[in-house]
């Protein structure tokens, strides 16, 4: 588990403001280490596995990646585990390899905390 040293502050309520009526919350990132996210979505179409290609590649593969399957089509095939294969995973790629094949689309996010 990775930690970063950092807060969230609300930035409407920064300020000594009062208000009756009270604005949306409007959240700021404030830490040390610069953050990195790549977002990428690929489809699956009757597959188990899918190489996923970064839009830049990265200095080490010292990042996480977080999957998620969504269901695209009638049927309910997205009810499938998803993994990454960490034996073709590099700098430049990441493997996705699922419990059995489906069709449907996988939100791939890509964290790196420099």
């Amino acid at each position: 588990m990775s930690k970063i040293k950092a807060r969230v502050i609300d930035r409407n309520r920064y300020s000594k403001k009062y208000p009756l009526v009270r604005a949306p919350k409007r959240l700021s990132y404030m830490g040390d280490s610069n953050l990195e996210l790549e977002v990428i979505t690929v489809s699956f179409v009757n597959q188990d596995t899918k190489d996923v290609n970064f839009e830049m590649q990265y200095a080490d593969t010292n990042f996480r990646v977080l999957v998620s399957p969504r269901d695209t089509t009638d049927t309910d095939s997205a009810q499938v585990t998803l993994a990454v294969d960490d034996d073709y995973t590099d700098a430049s790629k990441v493997r996705i390899i699922s419990s059995a094949p489906f069709t449907g689309d996988v939100d791939v996010i890509v964290i790196r905390v420099t």
